[in-house]
């Protein structure tokens, strides 16, 4: 995916050094879970649910 392109037509006022900071682990990243998210079955449900912070006792 071309992140710096996606920017650039979703408007977003990046400038170009940011845009070449952001974008080098954003590639990095898809590199690595594209094949992963290819090898999910289809036919499997979304996680509906996230939550980022730790489970508490109250």
């Amino acid at each position: 995916m071309d992140w710096k392109a996606l920017a650039q037509a979703r408007g977003l006022e990046i400038a170009e050094a940011e845009l070449d900071r952001i974008a080098g682990p954003l590639i990095s990243l898809e590199e690595k879970f594209r094949p992963l998210a290819e090898a999910v079955a289809s036919d499997l449900q979304p996680a509906t649910v996230f939550r980022a912070d730790a489970e508490r006792d109250e």
